[in-house]
């Protein structure tokens, strides 16, 4: 009986050695090409969303800019409205950060992208708060300082926003699936704070301005005249519909309409109330008292208004009607 030899056992052990390191190679490179693989094409999604990211904070940059440049032509309506979008748009732009999955190959810019968004965010809340403040009055001394420190907050996010895009530019362009734009809110310029706050404060326009009018109609409608008192058809009630316009430069609510209807005599003495929850600023609400008892004959006034603290204007917050109701059927 034959025995291998000690060398021929040596080259068999060579052998399934070799073929052992040629498949944990094979293993290696498959894993780390698919690994490769996958860092891509998660680096690619993450750039669709910063692509987002970015596409608010452009917004918002925008907005800012309508501030900025626009205080002596922009009422109040579209101030609060402006600067309503510019902490909605910065907020919104943060958070879709929060969650998002950040492969190796992104980390830096990840950081980098997080810090702007987190310092206009942050800046956004602040310079709106101030700036609500300032036009409200009165003008506090330390307005100015804090309005420096909210566009500089501004200037921090800037700069680190300049800093993603220098490490997005160093990666594959083939990984970029769209251009990111440059989002800039305050840049470089510089900007006068302390002219800022006094336009501000100076504006009247954009400071609050309360002011509701009253108008009304009743149903059915005066018939004719009786000299200056008006002259309604026979009839057992009347409906009353009462207009509310806020004439003001800002939404109200919730706003109570109270309506009075009593005889010359004084007898059958009605009051009614109602609620309106909210009226935007330049817009109508109309508020009905349907089936209100009358006598024929009988000489009333009616009188609806709604109380306004703070009414710029009071003298127009009631309506006023005088009428009689006729006998004849």
């Amino acid at each position: 009986m034959a025995y291998p030899s000690f060398s021929s056992r040596r080259e068999q052990r060579r052998r399934r050695l070799l073929v052992a390191l040629i498949v944990v190679t094979l293993v290696a490179v498959v894993g780390f090409a698919a690994r490769h693989r996958s860092d891509r094409r998660a680096t690619s999604e993450y750039l669709v969303l910063a692509a987002d990211v970015a596409a608010a904070e452009e917004i918002a940059a925008d907005e800012l800019e309508t501030v900025l440049t626009g205080v002596g032509t922009m009422g109040r309506q579209e101030l609060v409205r402006t600067l309503d979008m510019l902490e909605a748009s910065t907020a919104e732009a943060a958070l879709l950060l929060d969650d998002a999955e950040v492969p190796a190959p992104i980390a830096p810019a990840h950081g980098y992208l997080v810090v702007a968004a987190t310092a206009w965010r942050d800046a956004a809340g602040d310079f709106a708060g101030i700036v609500r403040g300032i036009v409200d009055g009165p003008v506090d001394g330390d307005d100015v300082d804090a309005l420096r420190r909210a566009l500089a907050g501004f200037q921090v996010g800037d700069v680190a926003y300049g800093g993603f895009l220098g490490e997005v530019a160093a990666l594959d362009a083939a990984l970029v699936p769209r251009a990111l734009p440059e989002v800039a809110f305050v840049g470089r310029r510089p900007i006068d704070v302390q002219l800022l706050v006094l336009q501000l404060a100076a504006a009247y326009g954009l400071g609050e301005h309360p002011d509701v009018s009253i108008t009304g109609t009743v149903d059915p409608p005066p018939a004719g005249s009786d000299g200056t008192t008006a002259v309604l058809p026979f009839a057992e009630d009347i409906d009353v519909q009462v207009v509310v316009v806020n004439t003001g430069n800002e939404a109200l609510g919730p706003l109570t309409v109270s309506l009075r209807l009593v005889a010359a005599d004084g007898s059958d003495p009605v009051t009614e109330t109602a609620n309106v929850a909210r009226i935007e600023a330049q817009q109508a609400a109309t508020v009905d008292f349907p089936d209100l008892l009358v006598r024929p004959g009988v000489l009333y006034e009616l009188v609806a208004d709604a109380e306004l603290d703070g009414d710029v204007s009071p003298g127009d917050n009631a309506w006023r009607m005088i009428f009689l109701m006729n006998r004849d059927a």
